[in-house]
């Protein structure tokens, strides 16, 4: 079954072609952001929307906090952090502090795959504190690539990508670094298919042991496991993840109550609506209006 979460792009979030404010910029595939704060938030077209990223994109935070969670794992991002994500990756933001404002550079992932075949990242995202001269040759990048965003469209693709690809390589690095330093969990492997397979079936499939026979697994023992690595049990994860896809189809679709609970396999209306506000605090119908 398809998924019921839209997919966006930077593009999406700003203002349109032609309507940019000052730090904006759209050329088609790409699109460059260099202060946030000069968006306003009626221009942003998901909001706390979960959507799915059709964009390879990187974000710096330039000051302020930030709480969202990529694929489901949740994290709360400060004044100097970054963050690079590929297509597919399933994003939904909960809060940001007043003073948030971040430098986004987003280059569409079909762009990517003509323009620079050999590119590969492979993660879903990366999040990593530079050292302030990384930070300082990302920020004289994004100042570059501001310079030439009139130039013929290769150019500050190719300026970007550069950008891209030294982000990745310096955020990989920094990973593989606080990996050995951590000594990761021996569990970690289990968590990450337990969330693959959530990812890809979690609309259709409501229990644990679903999950666990397909991981070749006892439900205690995996729940156990997922418990033990994350914090938060199988149920959790599956409640958090129908709760974000029926937060999308609230916001994103013209679909009436019921179609939404049969859309997510619930055995009724009535139990879904008991269902979203135990873990919203509101009915379906009242969020669709807030």
């Amino acid at each position: 079954m398809a998924k019921i979460i839209d997919t966006a792009d930077l593009s999406q979030a700003l203002t349109h072609e032609g309507q940019q404010k000052k730090g904006v910029y759209i050329r088609g595939p790409f699109q460059l952001a260099m202060n946030s704060n000069v968006i306003a938030i009626n221009e942003w077209l998901k909001g706390d929307v979960p959507y799915r990223s059709s964009d390879y994109q990187l974000n710096m935070v330039l000051s302020g906090s930030w709480c969202f969670s990529y694929n489901l794992q949740r994290m709360v991002l400060k004044e100097g952090d970054v963050v690079i994500m590929k297509p597919g990756t399933l994003v939904s933001h909960y809060w940001a502090t007043s003073e948030i404002n971040t430098r986004t550079v987003s280059i569409a992932g079909h762009l990517i795959s003509e323009r620079f075949p050999s590119f590969g990242i492979d993660r879903d995202f990366i999040v990593f504190r530079p050292d302030d001269k990384v930070w300082q040759k990302m920020i004289t990048f994004t100042l570059l690539i501001q310079s030439l965003a009139d130039e013929e469209e290769l150019v500050v693709l190719a300026a970007a990508y550069s950008l891209l690809r030294y982000a990745i390589l310096e955020g990989a690095s920094a990973m593989q670094l606080q990996a050995q330093r951590t000594k990761s969990h021996p569990h970690v492997t289990t968590f990450k298919s337990f969330l693959a397979l959530l990812n890809r079936y979690g609309i259709e499939e409501h229990k644990i042991a679903f999950y666990a026979d397909r991981l070749a697994l006892s439900p205690n023992y995996l729940n156990a496991i997922i418990k033990e690595v994350s914090g938060q049990t199988m149920m959790e994860w599956i409640n958090s993840y129908l709760i974000d896809e029926a937060r999308a189809a609230l916001t994103q679709s013209r679909m009436t109550i019921e179609q939404v609970s049969a859309s997510l396999h619930f055995p009724n209306s009535a139990f879904f609506c008991k269902f979203f506000k135990r873990h919203t605090g509101m009915r379906p119908s009242e969020y669709r209006k807030h």
